[in-house]
């Protein structure tokens, strides 16, 4: 399993970005969030959970800590979310504003995620 992975971005498009790494391109899923807080040319580390759908395809996400990938591993074992949304929630917030905003029940709050609610 892959759970990090540490490169250079060579490339980027719409929430996604190819990571090189020991001379192999990865492209990982990344929220909005992560994608503008990613550096420049800077080194680039990130927190990874990988998914294997039926055989179809492999896919990465990466996560710049590992709070907010266990938040998003947290968000995949509730019914009816997917890794699209769970990184759509995950551009929403910290963790601790999305954590609080659960608690809270703000419905307000998660109303920006298309097919929440």
């Amino acid at each position: 399993m892959i759970s990090y992975l540490e490169g250079v971005r060579i490339a980027q498009g719409d929430g996604y970005i190819i990571l090189k790494t020991g001379g192999v391109g990865f492209k990982v899923f990344v929220s909005e969030r992560t994608g503008r807080e990613l550096g420049g040319d800077e080194t680039i580390r990130l927190f990874c959970h990988l998914r294997i759908r039926q055989e179809e395809a492999i896919d990465l996400y990466g996560f710049l800590n590992q709070e907010t990938l266990e938040f998003f591993e947290v968000l995949l074992s509730v019914q009816g979310i997917g890794p699209k949304a769970a990184l759509t929630i995950c551009s929403l917030g910290s963790t601790q504003e999305l954590s609080k905003a659960i608690q809270e029940g703000d419905e307000a709050f998660f109303s920006r995620v298309k097919g929440i609610g």
